[in-house]
């Protein structure tokens, strides 16, 4: 294994843990929405959507550094 794979399997694991033991049901009010739901679903989108976000700058980083202008 490379350590780039070591390192996600690590960071993957640590984020497993935390959003398992976060199970409790909280409220999420934005603007004049209010939701309920379990703190591991909120977590867990969160953190999907942090990675997506990540991901779509760096590739958009990636796709300047390209270009000469």
């Amino acid at each position: 294994m490379s350590k780039t794979q070591i390192f996600v399997t690590v960071i993957v694991i640590l984020c497993l843990i935390v959003l398992i033991q976060n199970t409790e049901v909280v409220e999420f009010r934005f603007f004049f929405w209010q939701v309920e739901m379990s703190r591991i679903i909120m977590m867990g989108l969160v953190l999907l959507i942090g990675f997506i976000f990540g991901y779509i700058v760096a590739h958009n980083k990636s796709k300047k550094k390209d270009k000469p202008f």
